[in-house]
């Protein structure tokens, strides 16, 4: 995703845009685990905990994090370059008491 992208979702130009953009600066695998291949052929999988650390940055740094913030709206997208995978949360503010 970078800045014509997001405003081909959006309609609206980057400058009115994002919050936040977080960059990936660095990864630590706490455990990783794999299971064996299943009897009915499913194959192995690895789960991987990690902890990233993350800093502000722009479109152009391949953000990791993007977080927009409207009035009536947030968009929420983590972006996993190297496995080609966006996942895009449009959620609703929630009401504080």
């Amino acid at each position: 995703m970078n800045s014509s992208g997001f405003e081909n979702i959006l309609g609206k130009s980057v400058s009115d845009a994002p919050s936040s953009l977080q960059i990936a600066e660095s990864r630590k695998t706490i455990s990783s685990r794999e299971t064996p291949r299943g009897s009915k052929g499913e194959g192995s999988r690895t789960v991987k905990k990690s902890i990233l650390k993350t800093r502000d940055g722009s479109f152009e740094e391949k953000p990791l994090y993007i977080l927009w913030n409207r009035k009536d709206f947030q968009i929420e997208i983590l972006i996993k370059h190297d496995q080609g995978l966006s996942k895009i949360f449009f959620r609703r503010p929630t009401k504080t008491l």
